[in-house]
């Protein structure tokens, strides 16, 4: 359910996006995905921006790459988010909740690009940044009601 949301949300996030106007002014160019070192087929943020913004920029004829680093370091991430905007990026989605410390680094010096930010959040976001952050305590609630809806009355 989880899952189904965030994908929801990211679609959903780049299609207001696309009424906006102000991000996709160019014909052609190119939406960047950096993760965390899991990856995207770890069953959560990541993997449900990817499978979202993938399919949204192939029915739509836009450019998309996804970058992974080997490992959690911040340098590894910064020059993942180089290559993204030198090859021409003009939105890059930060996907994991680890990711915020980067983000704030890469937003500061690309004042140009727009980023998307799938749960993780920056301490001053600024005019070029989009945030998606989830609340699971409302997810847990939701799931809890539906249960006792459909007759579950014992846990455990």
């Amino acid at each position: 359910m989880k899952k189904t949301i965030l994908i929801l949300l990211c679609v959903l996030m780049c299609v207001g996006m696309c009424g906006c106007g102000s991000i996709f002014k160019k014909s052609t160019y190119t939406v960047a995905l950096i993760t965390g070192s899991s990856g995207i087929q770890n069953h959560c943020a990541a993997q449900g921006a990817y499978e979202g913004i993938s399919a949204y920029c192939q029915e739509n004829g836009i450019t998309f790459k996804e970058f992974t680093p080997e490992t959690n370091d911040e340098k590894e991430t910064a020059s993942l988010v180089e290559a993204a905007v030198s090859s021409g990026a003009s939105l890059v989605v930060f996907a994991g909740p680890y990711l915020g410390d980067d983000a704030e680094k890469a937003i500061k010096e690309y004042p140009d690009v727009n980023f998307l930010l799938v749960d993780c959040k920056v301490k001053n976001p600024t005019s070029n940044v989009h945030t998606i952050s989830f609340r699971e305590d409302e997810a847990g609630f939701i799931a809890g009601y539906v249960s006792y809806i459909e007759g579950c009355r014992e846990y455990g």
